[in-house]
């Protein structure tokens, strides 16, 4: 018992400090862990996108996945973007998605791409809107 006494915060400002730094530790490493995870679906999904040109049939990114990469574009110098089919928050978290009712990249129409203006589209807050 006399252990667990030393060890133990005797102060209510100690057991503050410490459960403060606890729980900074838990956030940090939550955002750390959907970093990770969002820059692996980048990754898988341009791996479906090779495959998918090489193949010619869709391709999705993980096993599980109900989307595919339906396009890759580039804003300005910023690295390639792979558009996901299908505007949906699930397919929205891993980039940028094409709503399937509006035209393809590259044929006639009005193309419709969602983004969050955080993250995929960060990049693109000189972009005139029209």
């Amino acid at each position: 018992m006399e252990v667990i006494r030393r060890y133990f915060p005797q102060k209510p400002w100690q057991l503050v400090f410490i459960a403060s730094f606890l729980c900074g530790g838990v956030i940090m490493a939550n955002g750390l862990y959907i970093k990770a995870k969002a820059q692996l679906a980048q990754l898988m999904i341009a791996h479906a996108w090779e495959k998918q040109k090489q193949t010619g049939e869709n391709q999705a990114p993980w096993p599980w996945a109900d989307t595919y990469p339906i396009a890759k574009i580039a804003l300005k110098n910023n690295k390639p973007q792979w558009v996901l089919s299908g505007a949906n928050m699930r397919n929205l978290a891993f980039g940028p998605t094409l709503q399937m009712q509006t035209a393809l990249p590259g044929k006639r129409g009005n193309v419709v791409i969602y983004g969050h203006n955080d993250t995929h589209y960060a990049m693109s807050w000189w972009l005139n809107p029209s």
